[in-house]
């Protein structure tokens, strides 16, 4: 499927998720089953709040990670993100 960044977040019983992609057909097949996955987590007793789907040039996506990006690169100990 090629580069693919998924960030979810979990506070309590609520849930949200955001994917980026760099291909069209990609992001076409994952927002066709947001709502399957949305109903799946609803099964499991969340609280969906929003799961969207966004094109990111190949750039972005090989790049930083979410962890990187909020704490930086700088050789470190221990770092811990909560």
């Amino acid at each position: 499927i090629g580069p693919l960044r998924a960030d979810m977040s979990i506070l309590d019983k609520t849930i949200r998720g955001r994917f980026l992609v760099a291909d069209p057909q990609i992001e076409s097949f994952i927002k066709k089953h947001i709502p399957e996955l949305k109903t799946r987590f609803l099964r499991l007793g969340f609280f969906v709040h929003d799961f969207v789907c966004a094109l990111e040039e190949i750039e972005v996506l090989e790049g930083a990670s979410l962890v990187e990006e909020l704490i930086g690169r700088e050789e470190r100990f221990l770092s811990l993100v909560v």
